[in-house]
């Protein structure tokens, strides 16, 4: 069913008095896993994957955020509604997230089940920008999501990690180096895109020396192509070529 007419305040539900801050760690231990799994897989040229945990990673950290507040939902990023719930809470999310790159993510959790997708489909992963966005926004939610215990602040798991120089938070990390966002962006590096056809195939184009623009816009890479845009490949060796449409449906 639709949540899009229900209100932010519809979509919440109160937690058991008291529950407040473990579920909030729970949530926030969870949301960390799958950063450092999206990161690793990112990293090791598997972007599709790592666009799908990115995506889960970052609803976790605000439902972390939610549970602070004492409220849950059961609403996904991929929602119309899910950032009206937090400022009906009042929680000012919108002030530090790239609201651009939450929509986009939003709209790739669909490839979680690619045969249930409902239209064509096209999706594109500009490597080096979503690994930074990502390792902006999850240092942001960090330094807002405290943890005390009898009083005193604690160090979460994000926290441990870059105090212990953690690989898996460490490598290319242009936050942590203190690179320059704009020319870590535009260093070329991997870009993958895949054409989705429902319940038929999957096309996918990657390339290692893509030059990313450092513009804060993650619009273009899910888009419906109207009419289907074309890409025509050719193969030298032995002079066969094919022609891929982009967002159209399969023939028949």
């Amino acid at each position: 069913m639709s949540t899009r007419k229900k209100s932010a305040q519809q979509l919440l539900k109160p937690l058991p008095p008291g529950h407040e801050h473990l579920t909030s760690a729970h949530f926030r231990q969870l949301a960390f896993v799958d950063y450092v799994a999206a990161r690793l897989l990112l990293l090791n040229e598997m972007p599709l994957q790592a666009l799908i945990l990115a995506s889960t990673c970052v609803e976790k950290y605000l439902k972390a955020f939610l549970a602070t507040r004492g409220k849950m939902t059961k609403t996904h990023l991929d929602s119309e509604d899910f950032l009206k719930i937090f400022r009906s809470e009042g929680l000012n999310v919108h002030e530090f997230l790239n609201e651009n790159f939450v929509r986009y993510l939003g709209r790739s959790y669909e490839l979680r089940y690619i045969e249930a997708t409902t239209g064509p489909l096209s999706v594109a992963v500009e490597g080096r920008k979503l690994l930074a966005e990502l390792d902006y926004t999850v240092s942001e939610f960090n330094q807002r999501l405290k943890m005390f215990r009898d009083g005193v602040l604690q160090e979460v798991d994000y926290q441990v990690a870059v105090r212990r120089h953690d690989e898996s938070v460490w490598r290319d990390n242009y936050l942590l180096k203190g690179i320059n966002k704009t020319e870590f962006v535009t260093t070329p590096g991997l870009f993958w895109c895949g054409i989705v056809r429902p319940m038929d195939t999957m096309l996918e184009i990657q390339m290692k020396f893509y030059r990313a623009l450092d513009n804060g816009n993650f619009d273009f890479p899910i888009a419906h192509f109207e009419p289907p845009a074309t890409i025509r490949l050719e193969f030298l060796d032995d002079a066969r070529d094919r022609e891929y449409a982009f967002g159209a449906m399969p023939p028949g």
